[in-house]
């Protein structure tokens, strides 16, 4: 959790776009032993991801224009998110922690950013998150599942920019972790 104590996760939204250019890379050589000549494969990032979403790579995911993207019953987490961690395996505390983390960063990309008291309040959010995916995995999956859902949401050119503005924004600044588990009740 060093990450929030600095100020930002850009070093995971970075490694995210890295992780999707390589898996285009993967994707098109894989499918057409790597032949750059062969036309009926993905020549875009968008076309690898569309592809990736209808063949059941990736999970679908909403990639509209908006921050917030679509919420139909309005727990503060994204649709496409929620069926995502829905179809998990995992335990209903589990599923809470990754929602609750989901709807932090959701709502952190939507603050103003000249508002110091909303910074504050969608950093500890975000912090509480955190520890409650800590709280309720085990060590060894705690990080990878909490990773994972940031990229799920920040997944769009547009959530990325809002993501980065919010990181920019407290960048430098330092923030108490949580008492307790951090878990919404």
């Amino acid at each position: 959790m060093s990450w929030l104590l600095c100020g930002g996760s850009m070093g995971n939204v970075y490694g995210t776009i890295l992780s999707i250019a390589f898996l285009v890379i993967s994707i098109r050589c894989c499918t057409n032993g790597g032949d750059s000549n062969t036309t009926n494969h993905p020549a875009t990032v968008g076309e690898a991801l569309r592809t990736s979403d209808k063949n059941g790579t990736f999970p679908s995911l909403n990639r509209d224009n908006t921050v917030a993207g679509p919420d139909m019953d309005n727990n503060g987490v994204r649709d496409d998110i929620d069926a995502f961690i829905n179809s998990l395996p995992d335990t209903l505390s589990q599923k809470a922690a990754l929602r609750q983390i989901s709807s932090a960063i959701r709502n952190a990309m939507l603050f103003d950013t000249t508002d110091q008291n909303a910074l504050v309040a969608a950093s500890n959010k975000i912090s509480n998150g955190s520890a409650c995916i800590h709280s309720t995995y085990d060590s060894s999956n705690a990080s990878s599942r909490n990773l994972e859902i940031e990229k799920l949401t920040v997944n769009t050119k547009v959530r990325f920019i809002a993501y980065e503005r919010f990181s920019r924004s407290i960048r430098g600044t330092s923030f108490v972790l949580p008492e307790g588990n951090g878990c919404d009740k």
